[in-house]
């Protein structure tokens, strides 16, 4: 039905001949509201208002950074009543101005971003009292005076992310009651007081991503008890106490990573009972007790990857070990059976990440009880092969990460399991381009984006170059050099193809040393014969047998051996002292 009255109220516009500029398009949106779009880029002043229907409730002007505009705001939009939506980026704005959205009542989303504002001022948002969304991120904001934002009295998310603010004033978010969102991330602000969020007790996300933090006064958590998503990842950040996310109860998604953290101690997210994702990856984790994650029996996710970690201990997971759905430990030290261990714990486990980890083979039954597991990294390790894996009757992945391992081709068998696999990562790894190697890769490019897409590294001549764009015509069978075992694809590796190849030669060279006898003999035999036919020929005119020696079933006619059945001939002695060939015969006879 919607699809419908969209078609019908763009019809209702389009016969009533709204006004376009001449560089942008014009449409319904997706939710039926009258939109312009501009992306040419290089529009310079003014912005084409005029030119715009009164009727129109979306602008976007968003040119690529390749072909930016040179644009100024000012007082320009209060003919367009119904416009909900503003999108401004790239193009240069170095200022908001003096009341430029003053008669605008019904506009209710602004983004700003991608310019170049250098201050925001109180007198910028007059008039947006029904404004809810705000974004002036990726700007050169350097300060912002105390209630700059106090005519945003309905604005429920505020993004000042990637600007140059280095302290925030007090007071700064005077009157924001409703404010749900505020993100400060990349800003070098090093330190706030508590202070600044009194007037933002409402607050369900904060995100202070790289600001350069050293200290967070816990002061802070209690006037955001509310807060459901915090984001105070890649700050300066040594030292969290057991009881310091106390008042947090409320929180649903922590993420702590890139920080410097050295341990994680007893009981420190004891309080978050409704903690779904935790992440600690990179920081300088040695240790992880036993008793961190207590209470935490709604956690979904974990991270706690590229850390110092050189062991896990299994009553680590206890309390998490019904709920985990996500498990990511790459980058770090541990050995495997540590991870069998956890792993056969972990028996709903989704997914898991085990990259840069240094394995060199994936052993029988890793997976054993992680029969609900659909996505697997193993990305950045020095696999050369994975037959243990594929061929794990209860894992039926969909996501498979092998990336930046040491596979030089798959064999048949390998190509054919590796098929079945919805994503498939194949990235960085020395593949050796010769249809020794990739022979059943280059028979799946039509229908394997992965083996597609697969960069060469040998030989240099096909180096970089996607198997699937190379003609079959320029593989070769194998290229020479070393090659480890069980790497090939077909029944063949690189020693048993050369062995094959040397007996081949070995076979035929022995098969023409027999031909050139059987004709040596051959010709000798010839001779022989001709020499004595006048003889032959008489015994066959008297009807004579020429029988000259039998033994052992092994008959002598017309001096050739042939198989017979068990008779006796006797020649007299006479008949061998005349005949010279039966006299060779008779001797060779005595000697065996």
């Amino acid at each position: 039905m919607l699809p419908q009255v969209t078609v019908f109220l763009f019809l209702l516009h389009s016969s009533l001949s709204v006004m376009c500029p001449y560089m942008c398009e014009c449409a319904l949106d997706d939710r039926g509201r009258y939109e312009i779009v501009c992306r040419r880029g290089e529009m310079s002043n003014p912005i084409p208002v005029g030119q715009m229907d009164s009727g129109t409730e979306v602008i976007k002007i968003i040119p690529s950074e390749e072909h930016p505009n040179h644009l100024t705001i000012g007082p320009i939009f209060k003919e367009l009543q119904h416009l909900e939506e503003l999108h401004i980026t790239n193009s240069f704005i170095p200022a908001i101005g003096i009341h430029p959205f003053w008669g605008v009542p019904a506009l209710r989303y602004l983004n700003l971003t991608h310019n170049n504002i250098t201050t925001v001022l109180e007198s910028n948002f007059k008039g947006l009292f029904n404004l809810q969304e705000l974004y002036l991120d990726y700007n050169k904001i350097e300060s912002i005076p105390s209630g700059a934002f106090m005519h945003l009295s309905d604005l429920k998310v505020l993004s000042l992310s990637h600007n140059r603010i280095s302290k925030l004033s007090p007071r700064l978010f005077l009157k924001l009651s409703k404010l749900k969102s505020l993100d400060l991330s990349y800003n070098d602000l090093v330190e706030f007081g508590p202070e600044i969020f009194k007037d933002v007790r409402d607050l369900r996300e904060f995100k202070c991503r790289s600001c350069g933090l050293e200290n967070i006064n816990p002061m802070m958590y209690s006037i955001l008890a509310d807060l459901t998503y915090l984001d105070l990842g890649y700050n300066q950040l040594k030292y969290l106490s057991a009881d310091e996310l106390q008042d947090l109860k409320k929180l649903e998604t922590l993420l702590l990573d890139g920080n410097h953290f050295p341990v994680i101690l007893e009981k420190s997210f004891s309080s978050q009972f409704n903690l779904q994702v935790l992440c600690l990856q990179k920081n300088r984790l040695a240790k992880v007790t036993t008793t961190a994650f207590v209470n935490l029996t709604k956690l979904i996710e974990l991270d706690i990857s590229y850390n110092k970690l050189d062991r896990l201990e299994i009553a680590t997971f206890d309390p998490i070990e019904s709920s985990l759905r996500d498990l990511k430990v790459s980058g770090n030290n541990i050995p495997l059976p540590d991870v069998k261990y956890v792993l056969d714990k972990l028996v709903k486990l989704r997914a898991l990440s085990i990259a840069d980890m240094n394995y060199t083979t994936i052993p029988k039954g890793l997976f054993k009880m992680n029969a609900h597991m659909k996505f697997l990294n193993l990305s950045g390790n020095n696999l050369q092969d994975i037959h243990n894996l594929l061929y794990q009757s209860n894992l039926k992945l969909t996501d498979l990460d092998l990336s930046r391992n040491k596979f030089k081709g798959f064999d048949e068998k390998m190509s054919n399991r590796l098929d079945t696999i919805e994503n498939l990562y194949l990235g960085s790894n020395p593949f050796i381009c010769d249809l020794c190697d990739v022979g059943s890769m280059v028979s799946r490019v039509n229908i394997s984006d992965a083996f597609k897409t697969a960069l060469c590294y040998e030989p240099e001549h096909l180096r970089d170059r996607k198997i699937g764009e190379i003609s079959f015509s320029e593989f070769d069978w194998c290229v020479a050099g070393p090659r480890d075992a069980g790497i090939g694809i077909g029944s063949l590796t690189r020693e048993t193809s050369i062995g094959f190849m040397f007996a081949v030669v070995l076979i035929v060279l022995v098969s023409s040393i027999l031909v050139i006898s059987a004709c040596l003999y051959t010709r000798k035999h010839a001779a022989y014969y001709y020499t004595h036919e006048e003889k032959r020929a008489a015994a066959q005119t008297t009807g004579e047998r020429e029988t000259i020696f039998s033994t052992n079933g092994i008959t002598v006619i017309d001096g050739l051996l042939t198989k017979s059945k068990k008779t006796v001939t006797i020649a007299t002695i006479d008949e061998i002292t005349k005949d010279p060939e039966l006299q060779i015969l008779s001797s060779a006879n005595n000697n065996i």
